[in-house]
Order: C-alpha cells, then structure tokens, then sequence
C-alpha cells in the first residue's frame, strides 16, 4: 500500500501538480489550431451544500462556427475549463476528458459530430458525465453536463460572468455569459442560471491550459513558476544546466563528476573497471540494471523500484549517511563524499524504474534545473528465473491514463505442473487441498523460498491472492475471459490453452475497479480479492526471503486474483505490467503461514487541520511465532512511526474507526523500529535468526504508535477539500472529502476556524482545510503494522 501524494481529480490539474512540482519543458508550447467564439444558449450552476449535489449544464445551438468535427477525438487530447470573474469568481481548472470515453456518431467516412460518457463520480473524470458536439444544417450544438463532488466549481456569490473553454484536439470552443449581456435570471451564491450569451469577440487567453494564446509567450499547462514558463505564461531563462532526462543528469552529475571520478580510468571508466562495473557514458545503465554486483550476487548494482536492494545506492550512502555496512569498502574511494542531495537524486531516479530515457517527477526541482515533462514510472521486464529453479508470473496489463487513478481487479489462470521439477514438490496443505485434478501429481505444490515482485512505480499497492475453492477456470461464474493488454484485441481466449492469446496479451476475467475488488465475477466461495494471499507490495517492490528451511506452498495450477491500485500523475498515459518471480526451494521444512496485518485501529485518525496527533495499538502474535519481517504503513501524513518489542500490556478498547484512550507509546528502552518516511518505509528482516515469540500474552505482544501531522509543521500539507478524491463506491463513510460542516479556514486571522464551507468566513484566505481520518485513498489515512512470520512446531 505505497502512498504518495495523490492529484484529487483531474479539473484541478493546475493546483495538483504544482503541489508535486512536476517540471515541464523550457520551449514555448506549438501553436493550437482554430479558436471559435460561440454563443451560449443555457448555463446553469449549482452548488449545495451537499457537494454530490454540484450540477453544471452548458447548451449551445445553431452555430455555425461548429462545423469542424472530424478529428478522432478518441485519440486526441479534450478538455473543458468553466472560469468566472468578480470577486466570487469559481474556477475548475482543467479537466482532462478520457479519450475512450468519446464515441463517434455517422460514419467513418461521413462523421456528424462525437458522444462523451464517463462515471461522474470517478475522481479522475473532473465531474464531467457527459459531453456532445454535432454538425447541424443551421449550425451545431454542444452540450457538456457535470455534476457531484468532482465537480469543483464553488458558487460563493454573485458571478460577474462566466467563460466556457472547450478544446477538442486542434479545436477551440469558448463561449462568456456576462452580467448585462446574456440574461441572468438566478446569480446569487450556490445557484447560477442564465442564458442567451452572445459570441464573444474573441476567445481570452487561458493560462494554464496547455495552448499558446494571444498575448502569451508559452503556455506548458501547469502552475509550476519554476521552469522555463511561468504562472503568466512568459517564457523564463533556466537557472541551471538542462538535461535531457533524468538519468543523463546521474550521469552527468554523480557518475561523470570531477569531484568523485567515478567514471574516470582508474576506478569504473576503462574497459576492464573495478569490479567490472562500467560506469561511462553510453555503457553505464546496461551495466547496472538487474545485474548482479560482484561482490555480493544475490543483490543488484541497481534493482530499479527499491534503492535498499541496490549495491550501487547503498555502497554511496555507507561513506554519505555512515550505514548500511555494505561488503567491501564504501564509495567513492577518494576524499570526496556524495552530496545529499545528489543521493536524493539517485533514490528518485532508482525509485522512479531507474528509466534509461524520461522524467522522473520531482528530480527537476531537486537539481533546479529545467526537463521535460515527467514520464510514467516503467520498470524493465525482469528476467524470469533459470529454467528449473522457479518461475515467473505476469499480471494482465491494463491502461493507466494521463493524470488518474485506478483499483484494477480481475483474475487469471496458470498451470505449471509439467515444468516443476519433482526435487521442489511436496504435500499440498489445507490451504491447498489440491482438489484439482493433476493427474500422477495429485495433491502437490511447489515449494516456494524466494519470491520477487514487481510492479510499475505508479503504485498506491498491489494485492495478488490465490483462489482456493472448489470450482475450475471453466466454471461459468467467472464470466468471459478475453485477451487483454497493450498488444491484444480483446478477442475471446480459453485459458488453458498453450497458447491462448497468439495475437498478443494475456488471458483474464473482465476487469472491474473498486476498492477491495467488489464485483469481481467468480463463484459463491471465490472473494473478489482471493481466497490465500500469494504476493503483493505496499511499494513497488516486494521481496519475500524465507529463512533457511522455510517456505511458503503454491499449487501447480491455479487461478490468480490481481488487485492493483496505481495512479498515473503524468500527462503522458502508459500501461501498467506487475510481474511475480518464484524460485523453488527443496529445503522445506516449515511452512511461513502467518502475514502481519493489524487492522485493529487501521482507520483511527482524526487529525484537526493544522494539528498533529499520535495513535497507539497492539498485535499479539500465536504461541511459537517465529519472526521474518516487520514494517510499517501510513499515508502522506504519517510522519513518525514506532514499535515497541514485547512484553507489552495488550490495547482492547476502541475498533478501526475508534481508538483506545488509554493506549499510549511504550518504554523508550523496548523501542526497536522507527520509520520517517510513509513513501519509502522501513523494513527489519530477520533471516538468519528468526524471533522466537512464546510465553504468555504480554510475552507475544508488540505494541506500536504512529504519529500524523495535518499541517502543523507546514500549513501547506493540510488536507484541502478540494483536493481530496471521493471514497471508492461503498465505502462513502470512510474518507473522501471533508463536509461543510468540519471544513476550516485555510489561513488568515481564522485560520483553523469552521467555515461551513464558505470562503465568506475566512477573510484573507478560503474555506478548505479539512481533518485527517482514515480512509482508502491516497489523501486519507491508515494505520497498519506489517511484516510476516511462521509457527515453529518445535
């Protein structure tokens, strides 16, 4: 469940990225096609109290500057901004329109105008249901309608006029409902109604909206001032070297740098470097990714996704930062030390998919230096493992739009019986009855001692569980399964067939999106997560390394449940791989059953607006618990994280929303685990010498605390409003935006104050701040200990 800061929805692009800083290019944006001013036939605004009660609906008709509608809109970029003036002016910012949500109308060789329909209530669909342009013989029309908490488009009082922006690939559509030209027949707050606007002169100059106007320099569609286009859109001068990607600035600044010489001839810049290691321009990626170091083979130089596992990051950070102790000496070998900020650098780049060519999102303003736009995170296939020592799976790609997020959920089918070898196969367990037919291998699974994860850095988390009950692939419960992916045509498949998908892509079950899988189809005793947990990361990146003699049963055939939440904060959409890589073990001697999860208080907080609080629990583990790994996980607001080793008095009142009053942190000489950062939490292995956990209850029992900061440290952290993402479907009481009544002012002389959702009741600043709850998205919170363990029979 990896957390980052999360865009709330896409008509806020503008807010959004400049609060993840995203850097765009330095040349001024190409010239857009043609501007054509209409005139509007009906506006009409609501905005209640009830913010899932917003309503927006522009009509215009008969207008002969609608007339050019050919484009395949499908496979353009559309967007609509509504903006008003005066001073209770509302805005939406831009709102991105899914390309697949436009469908033509006539034919191909005769189109009449396009169709828009998407689920208002998406996050990613900035309240925008339904859209429409059309060719008429008196002059077209167009029809845009959005509606609920997406929508966010707050009348607070009278508008002085309000524009329509509507641009449709090379096309641009805006029309201007003025006070005292169109008619006005409600303006006042939360109610807006008029009509009768006649064209505009011309179409006002929108910065911000990624087209270069009249009277603008540039226009880079962001409200980042610190690249080469400002918030007025002039061009500026870049401050610093420019980089054609964010790897080339690693080259350029770490490996190429006169300071550590890392790639000069005497250390890893010949052609027969130290340690085998090429670090020169031109040969330094294929040298590092998903190669094994030389001083150490079972880690990486660089495992893109997870600087921890990388020998490169860390053998710089044991000379920088003191720790990890690394093998050999640490780097590099000179009097030079790497700056902070140039490991900061690394950790991005590594974090980001270690991408050869791209952007990764935040490297531009750490260096202050001016990229292009930020790629999607991508992490190379990985290399399945050696034939007859494991195998690998692969989840069933789905697209991730430009600037969204999604819960994907749908399953696949594998057989692997006739490739495992005998060595690594025992007794199915009760898990795993083996109730399948696997003809002489009846009954047997793998043994499984290593486990590598990975799935494309966009991720929120990915949840990958076996389904263990009764039916098989062709049980008609589980719906149609079809080819699915980049390259497929979303063709019928039998998936077990030896080659069910030869055109491209894998065969699944339809995908749905929503939290915990709702809806998945399968049958009565299939969950639309699984049924035995399998694989998954709250990161990108999940290595489950079994101490010696124990090992984790996978069934020789079987179907995979896949539930992947990623976000996609680029402007560039991709699709999003996860693969899995299991290496067989014949040293199985105990069986890792146990997976911490401490649900208890997941969702506790309640974190006034500029306020920071601390909530405690407590996990008991069963009699003889052995163990492997602990960790932690919160969202953005998570900032100090603690656990407290046994014995520990157990925590029993309150639940998951309700904590206990009365469990407070532990004694400073039981702490054993503190972690500082949600995005990139801490992980305790132990492998060579697993805990033993026994004796009475206070004996097995860890107690563990974690603090959240609601902008107290910095009120620019807060949790807004109007940037919060609504809760997935069915879960409208855990997070989402605050209400009216619990939202407060933002800053001025009420700051922190209630403002019953009005900017009226916040002088010199607007009604927005909300509190910390708990909740699924990536703008609420959790609260969870981690980690995994086995029962020792002995």
């Amino acid at each position: 469940m990896h957390s980052r800061t999360r865009i709330a929805s896409l008509m806020v692009t503008a807010l959004a990225v400049a609060l993840l800083s995203v850097a765009l290019p330095c040349d001024e944006a190409a010239a857009h096609g043609e501007e054509h001013a209409i005139g509007g036939h009906i506006l009409k605004m609501t905005s209640p109290l009830d913010v899932w009660k917003r309503k927006f609906i522009f009509k215009a008709k008969k207008q002969l500057q609608i007339n050019e509608v050919s484009e395949d809109l499908t496979q353009a970029t559309t967007a609509v901004i509504v903006r008003g003036s005066g001073d209770n002016a509302g805005a939406t910012g831009v709102v991105h329109l899914d390309p697949s949500g436009w469908k033509r109308i006539g034919k191909p060789d005769a189109i009449r105008g396009w169709k828009y329909k998407a689920d208002y209530k998406d996050p990613g669909s900035g309240g925008v249901y339904k859209a429409l342009i059309k060719k008429g013989r008196n002059g077209g029309k167009m029809l845009v309608k959005a509606k609920g908490v997406a929508w966010t488009y707050s009348i607070t009082g009278p508008q002085d006029s309000v524009e329509i922006s509507v641009t449709l690939g090379d096309e641009h559509y805006c029309a201007d409902f003025v006070a005292g030209t169109a008619e006005f027949k409600k303006n006042e707050s939360r109610l807006l109604m008029a009509k009768g606007a006649p064209a505009p002169s011309s179409c006002n100059a929108v910065c911000g909206n990624d087209r270069l106007e009249l009277g603008e320099t540039c226009d880079d569609g962001d409200s980042n001032d610190m690249n080469g286009c400002s918030n007025q859109c002039e061009g500026s001068q870049c401050d610093s070297d420019d980089y054609a990607s964010t790897y080339e600035a690693v080259q350029t600044l770490l490996f190429d740098s006169q300071a550590y010489q890392c790639s000069n001839a005497v250390c890893h810049g010949s052609d027969n470097p130290s340690g085998g290691l090429d670090l020169r321009a031109g040969n330094s990626w294929a040298a590092l990714i998903n190669v094994p170091s030389q001083i150490d083979p079972d880690t990486m130089r660089v495992l893109p996704a997870e600087q921890d596992w990388s020998m490169l990051y860390n053998k710089l950070a044991a000379k920088t930062f003191g720790e990890p102790t690394v093998p050999g000496s640490s780097m590099p070998p000179n009097a030079s030390t790497v700056t902070s900020e140039h490991m900061e650098l690394l950790k991005l780049w590594i974090r980001g998919g270690a991408p050869a060519t791209g952007v990764v999102a935040g490297t531009a303003e750490l260096l202050e230096a001016c990229l292009p736009d930020p790629s999607p995170n991508e992490i190379p296939r990985p290399d399945p493992p050696a034939e007859g020592e494991g195998v690998q799976f692969r989840m069933p790609q789905y697209a991730l739009g430009a600037q969204s997020e999604t819960e994907n959920c749908n399953v696949s089918y594998y057989d692997i019986t006739d490739i495992v070898p005998d060595q690594y196969l025992i007794d199915c367990t009760g898990e795993f009855p083996g109730t399948n037919d696997h003809g002489a291998k009846a009954g047997k699974c793998l043994a499984q001692g290593y486990q590598y994860f990975t799935q494309d850095p966009q991720s929120h988390h990915a949840i990958i569980n076996l389904y263990s009950g009764d039916s098989d692939y062709d049980d008609p419960a589980w719906g149609a399964w079809t080819c699915q992916g980049e390259d497929a045509a979303n063709e019928a498949c039998d998936p077990a067939a030896a080659a069910p998908c030869p055109g491209g892509g894998l065969c699944a079950t339809q995908r749905v999106t929503g939290a915990a899988c709702g809806g998945t189809p399968g049958p009565a005793d299939f969950s639309g997560l699984g049924n035995i947990g399998f694989s998954g990361a709250q990161e990108s990146v999940g290595i489950f390394q079994m101490p010696e003699g124990v090992y984790r049963p996978v069934p020789l055939k079987g179907i995979i449940a896949w539930n992947s939440h990623a976000f996609n904060l680029t402007n560039t959409p991709l699709w999003l791989d996860a693969y899995i890589n299991v290496h067989y073990t014949d040293d199985a001697q105990f069986e890792a059953t146990g997976g911490i999860f401490g649900v208890n208080r997941i969702f506790v907080q309640n974190v006034p607006p500029f306020e920071q609080r601390e909530y405690c629990a407590t996990f008991t583990f069963p009699q003889g618990s052995r163990l492997i790994e602990i960790s932690s996980h919160t969202h953005r607001h998570g900032k100090h994280f603690r656990i407290w080793a046994p014995p520990q008095e157990e925590c029993t009142g309150g639940n998951v929303l309700q904590a206990d009053p009365g469990c407070e942190p532990g004694d400073p000489d039981d702490l054993f685990y503190e972690s500082f950062g949600y995005s990139d939490a801490r992980y305790i292995r132990y492998l060579d010498d697993p805990w033993l956990l026994q004796g009475n209850q206070a004996a097995r029992t860890f107690r563990y605390c974690s603090l959240y900061d609601n902008g107290y440290d910095d009120p620019a952290t807060v949790k807004r409003q109007s940037l919060s993402p609504s809760p997935p479907p069915g879960f409208g009481a855990i997070g989402g935006p605050c209400s009216d009544a619990t939202v407060a002012c933002m800053g001025g002389p009420n700051m922190g104050n209630l403002c019953l959702g009005s900017d009226w009741n916040c002088p010199e600043s607007e009604c927005d701040a909300c509190p910390a709850r708990g909740g699924l998205t990536t703008e609420d919170e959790m609260f969870l200990m981690l980690g995994f363990y086995y029962i020792d029979p002995e």
